[in-house]
Parts: C-alpha cells; sequence; structure tokens
C-alpha cells in the first residue's frame, strides 16, 4: 500500500524533516516501510484551457478550438470526451510532457494542430491515457498547472502484512495521526458535516437481515450537484495512488476510502424504493459494476433494493465488493443513496477470493473495519460534496443548501463508545523491563486517541477510541505495546535476565522414548510411524480381531472408525499389505498411547477375580461397563517385520531372532534387566518350529494363559497357541511378542512371507536416563577362541541350553557369543544344533597350547555331563 506525503500535509506538518528518517521512524514505530518513490509530474508550460468548438473529422479524430485565457489555440483531438464547454490540461507547442515527448506544430488532417488537449498519463500523474483530464469549471481559462498542483510528490509504499491487524491504517488520515505522535506535530481534524442537523428528516427504508454478516449498515439520501469533475487535489491523489477518475460522486467514495479506510457505495436513488440486507438464498446470479456475472453461493452476502414501481427487491450491490451494474451512477442521475457499512471479515474473504474479485472495499472489510467509521465516512464525503458543489459553476450554490433529503439512518451497533481496559499496577514494568514516568504514557497514549488516567493504586485504566479495532486493541498488553512502539524499543536498554539457577528438568518418559527411538532406527532399520488412535472395523473384521469394549468417538471420521485403539498391533499389520508391493523387507515401529474404558473388566481382572463367586456383582460390573465411567491411557511400543522370503524353516527362526534381539537391545539401552522371554500357552510349540523359546533364565512356562497376551480375555488374532512368548522383566508383564501363523499371514500377506511381532507396556519398562557404566580393560594379552556347534531337542528350548551353559564356570572364559542354528540334514527332526564360541585368556600371560587344549578337554568332559552332544 502506498501513501502520500502530499495527502499527509492536510492533516500535519512535516516540513524540515528528511524522508529517510520518515520511513526509519515508521518502520521502528508503527508499520514497515518497503520503499519510497518520488513523483514527478510533468506540468511545467501546462495551462487550463476550454474547448469552444469541436468539428468532426473522422469516426475518431475531431479538430478542436481551445481558449487558453489571453489566447486561443487549435489542436486535433481524438479523446472520447472531448466536447464544447470541456476543460482540460493544454501543452502548447514546445511543452515537454511525461516521457520526454516534446510538443511540436504539426499538419494533421490538413489543419494545423498547436498542441494538445492531455490526459492524466501526458502530464505524469498516472498511466491512465484513454481520455481527456478534466478540470472543474471554476478554475479560469489559462491558469498555469504548477498554480494547481505541486510538481513533486512522495509515495512511502507500506508493507501490507505489517497492517493487517491495524484497520485505522488502511487510510491517510491514520497515518497522518502516527506522525504526528512519532514527531510531536499538531494533528489537525478531519473536516466533516454534522449528520445531527439533518435527525429531523425520515429515515430511509433500510431493513437489516443478518446482523452477524453486517453488524452495521448506514445510509444517506441526498441530491446531486450534477456530474461534474472532482476538485484538482482530488484527482491527483487519486490518480497517484493508481485509481482512475471518474466524476465527483464517484471519486469521492474512493476518496474517502484511501483517507479513512471506510469503503462506501452511491446508488443512484431514483432507481431504488427501500434496501434490505440479506443472503443470496436462491439468487445465485449478479451482474457488478464491471459488467461481469457473478456465480454465487447461497450464503454469500447481498444488498437488496426494492423498485419504486413494484415494491419487489432484487440484488443491487455484492456487500463489501462491489455495486450492482443495474443502480449504477451515470450522467442521469439525480439523487444518490450513500451506503456506508460494516461488514464480516470472514464473509467478504471467502466470497472475494471465490470471486476473484480483490477490490479495495473488499481489503479493507477483511481487515475487520470498526463499526463507528460508517458515520465518519459518511459525514466526510457529505463535507466533500457540498465543498465541490459550492466551487462548481453548474452545481449548487454554497455548501449550505446540500439538499439532504432523509436522515443518517442506522441499522445495527455502532460500537462508537470507548472501550476501558485496565492494567494492574506494575504490569507494566513487569512486561516492558523499564520504568516510564506516568506523564510519559499519559501523553502518549493520549496523542494517539486514547483516554487514560492512573489510579491511585497506580493502575492504569485506558480508554480505546471507536476508530481502533477491537481485534487490534482488547487486552492490557495491547496498550502496552502503543506505549512502548511510540516510546522506541531503540531506547529501551538491553539487560541480561536475572535468573535463579536450577537443576535442569528432564522428563524421563520422553527422553527414554527418545532412546529407543534411535536404537531402533539407526540400530537395527526400523522406520517410524504414527498411526490413527482408532480402529478400523473392517480391518478387525478381516483379521479376525474382536477388541472387546473400547471407548468410542462421538464425532469419528467415518461410520467404521468410532473404537479407540486398545492395542497398536492391528493398525501397525494394515500397513504391511500397503508396503509389501514396495519392499521385499521392512521394519516398522509405533509408540503411542492405547485407550481403555475406566470400569472395563479386560483392566480390572484382578477385581473379577476377587468377586468371581458374586454373579450379581458381576452383572453390575457389566452394567457400568455401559456407562463408561473416564478413561485409562497407557504407552505402548509396538513394532512389526516383513520378510518375502522369510516363509518357514531357519530362515524364519533367524528372523524371529533377529527381531527378538532388537527386543533385548530396548530394555538394554534403558538399564533394565532381568528379562526373560517366557514362553506360550501348550499346543504347537513355536519353539518345536522356529526356536522362540525363552531365554536368559527363563525356561518354558506352561501355565500362562491366554488373557496375558496383551490384556485381552479372548486372545488375539496374531497370538496363535504356540506363536508367542511373554516379555517379562522379573514378575512383571511388560508385552509379548511372536510370529504369524500360516492363517495370519494368508489374511495380510496372501502373497508370502514372514511377520514378527513385539509389544511393550513402556509404563511398566521403567528403567534409568542414565545407567552406570562399567569400565571393562582391554586384555593386555591375546585371546584364544574355540568354537563348539551343540545338538539340542528343539523342544527343550535354546534358553534351557543357555541356562546349562552358564553353569560352566572355567576361570579362563572371557565371553561367550552365539553365532548360529542349524536345523536339517544330517540332524533328527526334533533336533537342532546351535553354535557358540568361547573367548578364552588370562590377565598375566598369554595361553600355551597345552592350556588351550585342557580347556578344550574340560569343556567336552562338561557337556558330556550335562547329555549335551557335540555336532559331527
Amino acid at each position: 500500500m502506498n501513501i502520500s506525503l502530499d495527502w499527509i500535509s492536510d492533516y500535519v506538518d512535516l516540513s524540515g524533516i528528511d524522508v529517510d528518517k520518515l520511513s526509519d521512524r515508521l518502520t521502528l514505530s508503527t508499520a514497515e516501510v518497503e520503499g519510497v518513490r518520488r513523483v514527478r509530474r510533468s506540468i511545467e508550460g501546462v495551462i487550463v484551457g476550454e474547448v469552444t468548438a469541436v468539428e468532426r473529422i473522422d469516426a475518431t479524430h475531431n479538430f478542436c478550438n481551445v481558449n487558453c485565457g489571453s489566447k486561443d489555440y487549435v489542436t486535433v483531438c481524438g479523446a472520447a470526451n472531448v466536447k464544447v464547454g470541456l476543460k482540460a490540461p493544454f501543452a502548447p507547442a514546445g511543452t515537454v510532457l511525461a516521457n520526454n515527448q516534446r510538443i511540436e506544430t504539426t499538419k494533421k488532417f490538413g489543419k494545423t494542430s498547436e498542441g494538445i488537449l492531455c490526459s492524466a498519463a501526458e502530464i505524469g500523474l498516472s498511466s491512465w491515457h484513454e481520455i481527456v483530464f478534466e478540470v472543474p469549471r471554476n478554475i479560469s481559462n489559462g491558469v498555469a498547472f504548477l498554480d494547481l498542483m505541486s510538481l513533486t510528490d512522495v509515495l512511502i509504499e507500506i508493507d501490507n502484512k505489517s497492517l493487517t491487524h491495524r484497520p485505522d491504517l488502511w487510510g491517510h488520515y491514520g497515518f497522518a495521526r502516527e506522525f504526528s505522535v512519532i514527531f510531536n506535530r499538531e494533528l489537525k481534524p478531519l473536516p466533516q458535516l454534522d449528520l445531527d442537523q439533518f435527525a429531523k428528516l425520515p429515515e430511509y427504508s433500510l431493513q437489516n437481515c443478518d446482523y452477524d454478516n453486517c453488524p452495521v449498515f448506514g445510509c444517506i439520501e441526498f441530491l446531486t450537484c450534477g456530474v461534474i469533475p472532482s476538485p484538482i487535489y482530488m484527482q491527483r491523489r487519486l490518480h497517484a495512488l493508481g485509481l482512475r477518475t471518474y466524476n465527483l460522486l464517484v471519486d469521492v467514495t474512493n476518496y474517502v476510502n484511501l483517507e479513512i479506510g471506510q469503503p462506501t457505495h452511491a446508488y443512484d436513488a431514483d432507481k431504488l424504493g427501500g434496501v434490505k440486507i440479506a443472503t443470496a438464498g436462491d439468487h445465485l446470479k449478479f451482474t457488478t459494476l464491471d459488467n461481469q456475472t457473478r456465480n454465487l453461493l447461497p450464503e454469500d452476502l447481498l444488498i437488496w433494493g426494492s423498485r419504486q414501481s413494484s415494491g419487489d427487491y432484487r440484488p443491487v450491490g455484492l456487500a463489501g465488493i462491489m455495486g450492482g451494474a443495474e443502480t449504477e451512477v451515470t450522467e442521469t442521475t439525480t439523487k444518490i443513496l450513500l451506503e456506508a457499512a460494516n461488514f464480516k471479515a470472514v464473509r467478504i474473504r471467502r466470497t472475494s477470493g471465490r470471486l476473484d474479485l480483490r477490490t479495495d472495499a473488499a481489503q479493507r472489510y477483511e481487515k475487520t473495519q470498526p463499526p463507528a467509521n460508517i458515520k465518519v465516512a459518511a459525514a466526510r464525503i457529505l463535507k466533500l460534496v457540498s465543498e465541490a458543489a459550492a466551487e462548481s459553476e453548474s452545481g449548487l450554490e454554497t455548501g449550505s443548501n446540500l439538499k439532504v433529503l432523509s436522515k443518517f439512518t442506522v441499522d445495527g451497533d455502532l460500537r462508537d463508545k470507548v472501550r476501558e481496559i485496565i492494567i494492574p499496577a506494575g504490569r507494566f514494568e513487569q512486561l516492558s523491563g523499564i520504568k516510564i514516568p506516568q506523564e510519559q504514557i499519559l501523553n502518549i497514549l493520549q496523542s494517539l486517541g486514547f483516554e487514560a488516567k492512573f489510579n491511585l493504586d497506580g493502575s492504569l485504566i485506558a480508554g480505546a477510541p471507536p476508530f481502533r479495532s477491537e481485534k487490534d486493541i482488547s487486552i492490557p498488553e495491547d496498550i502496552i505495546e502503543e506505549v512502548l512502539r511510540i516510546y522506541g524499543y531503540d531506547n529501551i536498554p538491553p539487560v541480561t535476565p536475572l535468573l535463579q539457577l536450577r537443576p535442569l528438568f528432564v522428563e524421563k518418559r520422553m527422553k527414554l522414548e527418545h532412546k529407543i527411538q534411535k536404537l531402533l532406527t539407526a540400530g537395527h532399520g526400523f522406520l517410524e510411524v504414527h498411526n490413527y488412535v482408532w480402529f478400523n472395523d473392517a480391518w478387525l473384521k478381516l483379521i479376525g480381531f474382536d477388541a472387546g469394549k473400547t471407548l468410542e468417538l462421538r464425532n469419528p471420521v467415518s461410520p467404521e472408525t468410532t473404537k479407540l485403539r486398545t492395542t497398536l498391533i492391528p493398525n501397525l499389520l494394515a500397513l504391511i499389505p500397503k508396503n509389501r508391493p514396495f519392499r521385499d523387507k521392512f521394519n516398522l515401529f509405533e509408540i503411542g498411547r492405547v485407550f481403555y474404558p475406566e470400569n472395563n473388566n479386560e483392566k480390572n481382572n484382578e477385581n473379577n477375580k476377587n468377586d468371581k463367586n458374586n454373579k450379581d456383582n458381576n452383572n453390575n460390573n457389566d452394567k457400568s461397563n455401559d456407562k463408561g465411567k473416564g478413561c485409562i491411557e497407557e504407552s505402548r511400543l509396538a513394532g512389526v517385520s516383513f520378510r518375502q522370503s522369510a516363509a518357514a524353516g531357519n530362515s524364519l527362526e533367524e528372523f524371529y531372532l533377529l527381531i527378538k534381539s532388537a527386543v533385548e537391545d530396548i530394555f538394554s539401552v534403558c538399564g533394565v534387566s532381568g528379562v526373560r522371554f517366557v514362553e506360550s500357552s501348550s499346543g504347537v510349540d513355536v519353539g518345536a518350529s522356529v526356536g522362540v523359546g525363552g531365554g536368559g533364565g527363563g525356561g518354558g512356562d506352561a501355565g500362562v494363559s491366554v488373557g496375558e497376551c496383551g490384556g485381552f480375555n479372548v486372545l488375539p488374532a496374531w497370538c496363535s497357541a504356540g506363536s508367542w512368548v511373554k516379555v517379562m522383566v522379573g514378575d512383571v508383564d511388560a508385552g509379548s511378542m511372536g510370529v504369524l501363523d500360516k492363517a495370519m499371514m494368508s489374511k495380510i500377506s496372501p502373497e508370502g512371507g514372514g511377520v514378527v511381532w513385539f509389544e511393550l507396556l513402556l509404563d511398566k519398562i521403567g528403567g534409568v536416563l542414565f545407567p552406570n557404566v562399567k569400565f571393562v580393560e582391554p586384555p593386555r594379552y591375546p585371546l584364544s577362541w574355540q568354537d563348539f556347534s551343540l545338538v539340542w531337542g528343539i523342544e527343550d528350548g535354546f534358553g534351557s541350553l543357555e541356562n546349562l551353559l552358564d553353569l560352566f564356570n572355567d576361570p579362563l572364559i572371557v565371553k561367550r557369543e552365539f553365532l548360529v542354528s542349524y536345523k536339517g540334514k544330517g540332524l533328527e527332526k526334533d533336533k537342532a544344533s546351535y553354535s557358540f564360541r568361547f573367548w578364552i585368556g588370562a590377565t598375566d600371560r598369554t595361553l600355551s597350547g597345552e592350556e588351550i587344549d585342557k580347556f578344550h578337554q574340560r569343556f567336552l568332559d562338561f557337556i558330556k555331563e550335562k547329555n549335551i552332544s557335540l555336532r559331527k
């Protein structure tokens, strides 16, 4: 947006202040200045001329006689608006116009042309060149244009984004007020016509049917002063800001829009009998002033006018955006209805954006104009019209004779009262960090148009003026900001705040989750996902999972997504068919919340056990479940790993052990020890087929109930008998993991493959953020290693084998590593080979060959004693 310093000078004297200083101070105090442009008009040698005769040459050219006071000139002119009586700028031969165009005496159509009648573009006012610039008739012929307007102007370009919250700054008078406060210069009042003098006139027929979209609507009817040119000052300022000029009745509404930021509109009142404000409804077509037919929606807001003949209403304006062609002001207009209204910003923004009709009025309404401005705008327009009419030869004789036909009629709330805001004592210093004298605070606020006073207790009462939007000024912090921006943020000394040193608060759970995330992503090749917190009923039905009682959403995104999830596994399994066409293998994990009804029997098994002999009590619990008293949330970590080639046999076992190692590392990185993987209940034991028996000191546990797989009373579909294990930390059930059987895999991935899953209860894992690190000195002497492949019964479980090997406490053992397992050719069907590597050494010497051989023999004796066979 541009502001003209020529225009600003009407209200505040800025003489003696450098333009760069103006821009810098304005940027620091009010709004960001993006640039400064100096305008130079080409009016030297240009004089006022009156067309006294017109001779038609052809369809587009005329031979004109122009009187310039003491001398007459002849010229050829092709402008559409040239006519006898027209007054316009005339450039005699020898005049240099815009773009260095030098006027010469020429011969055209056999006639001598001694100069030209100038358009706005030719004298450097703007780019409009289609018609001749019209001069008011009260200006004498021959007057130099240098006497009518200044040769130069300065335009300051303001960043629109910095004005979004300041609708009062979308006009020149608002900036004049800012300049007056910033540079301590006097602000002149805005000239207005007193509308109260028309209070006894009849009201105009006005009906507001939509106070939500139109909080207040005002209008006033008056006789026109004829279609006359606008005053020179008005035309030059509109042209400087990029607007074309037409006539006084049109230009004055644009002028006031740019002056105070309040859009208005003039209707031909002879074509109206009354006005109504309502939405479009069934009327979905409307032709605007630009003769474009607009397609509307029922909720778009329209101005409706009644016909004087029939009284029926039809649209006459697209509210807040553009008027209609039917009631446009023309040369035959004799009576004006002036509209000044306030419209809801969101409504205007939606309509103008959808129609791609971004008018100046729409832009200002989008900034939430204060309602009180409508009366100011109407009073200002009537003042300008009366002054222009008094100066014209063809209009009304004096301003006092302006013929107004109705009172200023208002339907809605003007909200023209001062809004009080109280700033508690000490709040100003607390937020600003400085202490400004009370007198200076009052002076700043009062110069900005606020009412202000301090109470005895030190609190400040500030009254926000009606011209400041409620969106802009509504809380104490807004008042403090007003004072500080004028006081100068650069005048506030930078001081490092005093803060009390205290230990850094560490959110343990979040930090542990971060450690787990880094471990799984960087160490084990997992990708983190975030699923929705609800189940999909269609997917649950496909995999055969009954979620039981769940919390239900009141406003689900679809009818199939009403249940809040009670486990993370189903939604993770749903990602497998979506991703398997693109990858042969992938690992996914999620950390998220699951939800249970607070009185869910499934989460209160212990209470039910205590009351299992009381059938009535169980019935009461069932009834309470239906009421859903509250919600229990749990944090879970779950993962699924897919391999296309992991169909059966050794590959699936290795696949399972690979993911099992990742689960073990999760506990390790959290500093949790004593983790056991306890085998599932009886059936086709997964340890007999893929070797997922418990490890680390557990062994098998045939007493695990189906209710202990994820806390479900019904065994989930992914927990088929013998294909899953419990994850125990001491005696605490910390989760479960397993593999999908063939039946489940056929539903999820009919093309084949294998899936290993796990789900851990993060709230039960615990752990420490910074576990103690024990330093182990590297061996000073080289170690030796020996590998042994041991044959062991699959049904006995890998964990049992490890427990036996733990009993071999030879002093030379430094560490033991598991290498690989094997099943197949050369072994019985119920047997498997497990290979281990023993690292041996001494702290004071390098082992001799004899010592190594003796260790070998001691181990062979041990496994023989324990009935462990050595694979040959």
